[in-house]
């Protein structure tokens, strides 16, 4: 569903840009808000350039990437994406979150806890392993500070994690 955007206030799911969607949950002049736990945002993909947060906040808590997704910045602009605990990130067939580009890096910090854990996923009814692409940490991406996944389950993509060069940090807890 699409939002009306000639009224200021839209109560459906939303299909936006990857580049608003922090704009749209953390700019205190919108009133969109989700009706419950299953409220979700489409993401039709592209370049998230500023630092941007996703959250429950708002009654949003699924995140559907329809296109593939890029954190970065510029070279003395360094870029994060933070997701939340007990967020849902469901991808469409093939899609990448991709963190840093080329010789630009990005970060990625997603911290759930032990009792809300994130979950990246495919956005199937009945789940196919390898049906959405996968994370992908550039060789470039942040050093310092490091993206870190922590209470994160990664499930039925094609590439669960892959860094060429270890620059990001795993944490396992059970």
């Amino acid at each position: 569903k699409e939002c009306d955007w000639s009224s200021d206030v839209c109560s459906s799911d939303l299909r936006v840009g990857a580049n608003i969607v922090d704009d749209i949950l953390n700019n205190n002049n919108n009133t969109f808000n989700g009706t419950d736990s299953t409220s979700y945002i489409e993401v039709n993909g592209g370049r998230i350039s500023e630092n941007a947060i996703w959250s429950k906040d708002k009654g949003i808590g699924i995140y559907k990437i329809r296109g593939d997704i890029t954190v970065y910045g510029s070279t003395d602009n360094l870029v994060t994406l933070t997701i939340k605990e007990g967020v849902e990130v469901r991808f469409y067939q093939n899609k990448f979150l991709y963190i840093g580009s080329g010789s630009i890096p990005g970060i990625l910090d997603a911290r759930g806890t032990a009792d809300n854990s994130i979950l990246f996923t495919s956005n199937q009814d009945t789940h196919t392993p390898g049906y959405w692409g996968g994370i992908y940490f550039y060789p470039n991406a942040a050093t310092e500070p490091i993206s870190v996944l922590d209470y994160v389950i990664v499930e039925y993509g094609g590439y669960a994690y892959r860094s060429e060069e270890h620059t990001s940090e795993l944490q396992s807890h059970s």
